[in-house]
């Protein structure tokens, strides 16, 4: 049986990020994300684990994500210069989880060393 709309948004991890949004004036979901914009709000389900094994919940705790799993997180941007840096775009195949109090949008860069991608 395929989850509803409304239970996977019942059931996702909503991040920090997404803190004030009102859930009640979600109606819709839209796949055309190419013109996904910084703040738009993204149901995310994870593919693979990569540097960020966890995300930063609406509560401020943390909680460890799985394939498989739902989140609800805003699309952006990120400028970190010891890390990653990203932007606030989300391609066809998918994104990056770019921090763990939830951006998501295409990687671009590692930066200092770090790992390839964030994941």
């Amino acid at each position: 049986m395929t989850p509803t709309f409304g239970t996977v948004l019942d059931t996702a991890k909503w991040t920090f990020s997404t803190r004030r949004v009102a859930r009640s004036a979600i109606a819709a979901m839209d796949q055309d994300f190419a013109h996904a914009r910084p703040g738009d709000l993204v149901l995310a389900q994870v593919d693979r684990i990569g540097q960020h094994r966890r995300v930063q919940l609406q509560s401020g705790h943390p909680s460890d994500i799985f394939p498989g799993d739902h989140v609800v997180l805003a699309c952006g941007a990120r400028y970190a210069p010891d890390q990653f840096e990203g932007l606030a775009e989300i391609a066809a195949d998918g994104a990056d989880l770019l921090r763990a109090a939830a951006a998501s949008g295409g990687w671009w860069r590692a930066t200092n060393g770090s790992s390839p991608r964030p994941g």
